[in-house]
């Protein structure tokens, strides 16, 4: 079989976990599964970057320019909605200044015009295509072609309120649709599969559920001189709690922050929390309140780090912190229990369904729980030894070789209806 891999909306460092899945998925597919072609469509030189060195025989690159796309949906968009674009154009401006929108915009009619933009599959010889990021590319719902849909979570069904009008517009036209008009679901988890049928009346049959696992850079470091190094470049201290996730409502920073405050004041627990990941829509709010809880020495904002760095960086943390309302399935977990990092959790979603007996859970509502259970953690060396030798153990389940099987047989099912359609 061909395989086409769309990936052309994804931009480098903005992403979060869909870029990492992406950059773990084209990984195992080189590693693990020679038996089909795969032609990876993407648009951005970082991504491409990251990718090309898995391209061979079997896994073929195909770059598009991002800025040749935006200057042609611009071009279009000008041409036959130029009232539409002058408000896309002044929200994404008020979006940058203050992370709100200004203007009410027809998703709808944005969509139209994106399916001008068309890539000839039929070119390549592809005999089904992946989309890889949730949602299908509106041009290719109609396509004659078997489709193949990753699914990450469906968030905005359960908590419509940690999103903006036109987000939540967006989604409305593009994840249920997607998720009906695909032949085979890639599932992350079981809980993301069971909120497609709870929500979207997705037949069970058509989802494959197939774990992502992490990249294997995740295990125990012992070289002194690497881990010195990364603690310098990013002047971390000997001891610190480490929550990597872009600041976006669901991951709850909020109430982290919360209960940071409650050990200061508590317990005189005054132990750093070291916080990676992309500025999102509630980047503000978390200043705000470091602010105003007085956390500002206690609070190490790291940003986006590169993917080199922080396997290190999990290495040098004491704990994970993980208070999250909402995870499709949460591949820091994954990742921190391959390299030995204890875990105090949220017991949301689909988090006890990756951590298993491997960490301590709290209630993501309350700072006091949160609190309690990071001190109950960073306190108790041998509930942190224990939680350690479960992980490792447990980490066994999400090696990326089970999951691109899993993936494997979703492209099985795709070829079998293309093989159908043909007779």
């Amino acid at each position: 079989m061909k395989i086409g891999i769309y990936a052309l909306g994804l931009d480098s460092g903005t992403a979060g976990g869909l870029e990492i899945y992406f950059r773990n998925l084209i990984k195992g597919l080189w590693e693990y599964n020679n038996k089909n072609e795969y032609y990876i469509f993407v648009g951005n030189k970082e991504i491409k970057k990251a990718v090309q060195p898995y391209t061979n025989s079997h896994i073929k690159l195909i770059y598009h320019s991002k800025i040749f796309r935006i200057i042609y949906f611009v071009l279009i968009m000008i041409s036959a909605k130029p009232k539409i674009f002058f408000k896309i154009l002044v929200n994404e401006i008020s979006r940058l200044l203050s992370y709100s929108y200004i203007y009410d915009v027809d998703i709808r009619e944005v969509y139209s015009e994106t399916c001008r933009m068309k890539l000839n599959f039929q070119k390549y010889g592809i005999d089904a295509v992946h989309f890889p990021f949730t949602t299908i590319h509106p041009h290719y719902l109609n396509i004659s072609l078997p489709i193949i849909l990753t699914v990450a979570d469906i968030q905005q069904e359960y908590y419509p309120e940690f999103f903006d009008n036109e987000t939540i517009k967006m989604r409305s036209v593009s994840y249920r649709p997607s998720a009906e008009r695909a032949d085979v679901i890639i599932a992350i988890s079981e809980y993301t599969k069971k909120t497609l049928i709870e929500k979207y009346n997705i037949k069970a049959k058509k989802i494959v559920v197939a774990y992502p696992g992490c990249s294997k850079d995740f295990k125990k470091i012992d070289d002194t001189a690497l881990l010195n190094s990364v603690r310098s470049k990013h002047d971390l201290l000997s001891e610190f709690m480490l929550y990597p996730a872009s600041t976006w409502p669901h991951k709850n920073h909020i109430k982290l922050l919360e209960a940071i405050s409650i050990l200061r004041s508590k317990y005189s627990f005054e132990k750093p929390v070291v916080l990676t990941g992309a500025s999102q829509n509630n980047h503000k709010n978390i200043m705000d309140t470091i602010e105003r809880l007085d956390l500002k020495g206690l609070i190490k904002f790291l940003s986006f780090v590169p993917f080199s760095d922080l396997p290190v960086i999990y290495n040098l943390a004491t704990i994970m912190v993980f208070p999250s309302f909402f995870e499709g399935f949460g591949i820091p977990l994954v990742e921190a229990i391959n390299v030995g990092l204890p875990i105090a959790c949220s017991d949301r979603t689909s988090i006890p369904e990756v951590v298993g007996d491997a960490g301590i859970y709290f209630n993501p509502d309350s700072a006091e729980d949160i609190a309690e259970k990071i001190y109950q953690l960073w306190k108790d060396e041998d509930l942190r030894r224990r939680l350690i030798k479960k992980g490792l153990e447990r980490a066994k389940r999400f090696a990326w070789k089970q999951g691109i099987e899993m993936t494997s047989n979703a492209y099985k099912q795709a070829g079998q209806r293309r093989i159908q359609q043909k007779t």
